[in-house]
């Protein structure tokens, strides 16, 4: 049978009458308090139901065994609304305390994330919410609410590698008093169900001292470190509302398992990848930077970031974006000899100079007070500057270039 209110009243009338049936409930206002059902929570959640249009035997079936599960549980449900009330004003009172904690989390670990020369991809914090924390605390049957939610302030830190899981928590161990770390990724059986990160638990240690702390002294928070891929994950599977492996439908259960694979698969082949760009790297340093003579060889990024260390040492290379620029220039005008580009470089070093001197010099006539220093040019700067010397043909071919990535994003702005 299918019940359909006409109203939010019918609505209302019919989840007493079901109450009644599956709890003996009886109806509103008969002895004042005693008979308020609603703050059991299997009332507001009838309604709700009744609303979605489910029949009225699925609904029979679902509070009798909703309200048998209440009936010996200690959770927040037993509190009655009195104390879930007085939870929730506190909830409120302690929230900014929470807040505070979160902007100082973010600063912290942003700051010494970077003093430790780890790149990471986002770090992010949040208070919990009120309808989150109450649900946690009837979930968990928590006697000591406060004390026992250790997510009440939470960040996440998404790295790049796997290899950087450990090089984070160990700052976190540097920074915070760890109070527990959970290991889901090599401690959990090899064969669940998806979720992996690592977790902390911690407080503040001693060394945050002061006024901007006595606000925030003495609370937990939980730190999750993970990687892209494991995010990606994560996200997907809440989204799909999978929590565990039980809860997967049978007929997908199988590609669930694959997927979770692949993308573990993908964090080992991206770290081996970041490997092998490193030794490709420190090879590069080896021969190029270090060895007597420029010998021949590749051009890629790797041995172009060496030669310009070698030629203009006295200036910084460089960022990677710039550097993988001016190696594709060198590539689209033909310039694929190590050796040849060296000549070049070497051979236009004062006209790459000059062409700096007279760059500076254009700016110092717009903005007085200019300070040559802070214009010189990086490594990229220079090779770019020798080319042009050198090849009239590579300045018409980067000016086009530019004129063209100018283009594209002119016209990406215009459709957004």
């Amino acid at each position: 049978m299918l019940f359909v209110p006409g109203n939010y009243g019918e609505a209302l009338d019919l989840a007493w009458a079901l109450l009644a049936a599956t709890i003996g409930t009886r109806a509103p206002g008969a002895d004042g308090a005693a008979s308020r059902v609603d703050r059991l929570g299997p009332f507001s959640c009838c309604t709700d139901l009744l609303a979605r249009r489910w029949s009225l035997p699925l609904l029979l079936e679902v509070l009798a065994d909703t309200c048998g599960t209440l009936a010996g549980s200690s959770s927040l449900l037993a509190m009655g609304t009195g104390s879930v009330d007085d939870l929730k004003e506190q909830f409120i009172t302690r929230k900014p305390r929470y807040e505070a904690l979160c902007e100082e989390l973010k600063f912290s670990l942003t700051r010494k994330l970077g003093e430790a020369g780890i790149k990471w991809h986002s770090i992010t914090t949040r208070p919990k919410g009120l309808q989150s924390f109450l649900e946690k605390v009837e979930r968990k049957e928590y006697e000591d609410p406060f004390e026992d939610t250790e997510d009440l302030a939470g960040a996440r830190i998404v790295c790049l590698f796997m290899v950087d899981l450990e090089r984070v928590g160990a700052v976190i161990s540097s920074m915070y008093e760890v109070l527990n770390k959970e290991d889901k990724i090599t401690e959990g059986d090899a064969s669940a169900f998806g979720y992996m990160s690592h977790h902390y638990v911690c407080k503040l240690s001693g060394r945050y001292a002061g006024e901007r702390y006595d606000a925030i002294k003495g609370l937990k928070f939980e730190i999750q470190v993970r990687t892209i891929l494991m995010d990606a994950w994560a996200n997907m599977s809440h989204y799909l509302s999978y929590k565990n492996e039980e809860s997967i439908p049978k007929s997908l259960v199988k590609d669930f398992h694959a997927l979770s694979g692949l993308l573990y698969v993908g964090d080992r082949q991206f770290e081996a990848l970041f490997n092998a760009s490193s030794r490709s790297a420190a090879t590069a340093e080896d021969r190029v930077l270090r060895s007597s003579e420029i010998q021949e060889s590749e051009v890629n990024s790797d041995t172009i970031h060496a030669l310009l260390a070698r030629v203009f040492p006295d200036r910084h290379v460089g960022t990677a974006e710039a550097v993988s620029a001016f190696t594709s220039e060198l590539h689209d005008m033909g310039y694929g000899n190590l050796a040849e580009v060296g000549e070049i470089l070497e051979g236009n070093r004062k006209a790459g100079e000059a062409r700096e001197r007279r760059a500076f010099m254009a700016i110092s006539k717009r903005k007085e007070g200019a300070n040559e220093s802070d214009y010189k040019y990086s490594g990229v700067g220079m090779g770019r500057a020798a080319f042009d010397a050198h090849d009239p043909a590579f300045l018409k071919h980067r000016a086009e270039r530019h004129r063209s990535l100018m283009e594209k994003q002119k016209e990406g702005r215009r459709r957004a």
